[in-house]
């Protein structure tokens, strides 16, 4: 069973809301990953957006499946000088 049963139609809602995109597990990576994430991805005013829902990371990998973290994104892709911003907002159990 997956870890985000009883918030996957939350995190639908968020999503459609925002007119963004929700990706489970990152569907599109080359590269095969152990854990479960979501991801809601969109633009406003220039600008991309993402919300990531993952375990905790160390410098080797994931090194919590039991605690998650919530991560806002934020960049402008292709300006001369990228801006990008992140903040772990909080890890939840």
């Amino acid at each position: 069973m997956t870890r985000f049963t009883d918030i996957d139609p939350k995190l639908a809602a968020i999503a459609e809301r925002l007119g963004a995109r929700l990706s489970k597990n990152r569907p599109a990576s080359p590269i095969p990953v152990n854990f479960e994430e979501r991801r809601i991805d969109w633009i406003s005013d220039g600008i991309r957006r993402a919300i990531l829902i993952q375990p905790k990371f160390g410098l080797g990998g994931v090194i919590d499946q039991e605690h998650w973290r919530y991560v806002d994104l934020a960049w402008i892709a292709g300006a001369r000088l990228e801006f990008q911003w992140e903040q772990i907002r909080v890890d939840f159990e």
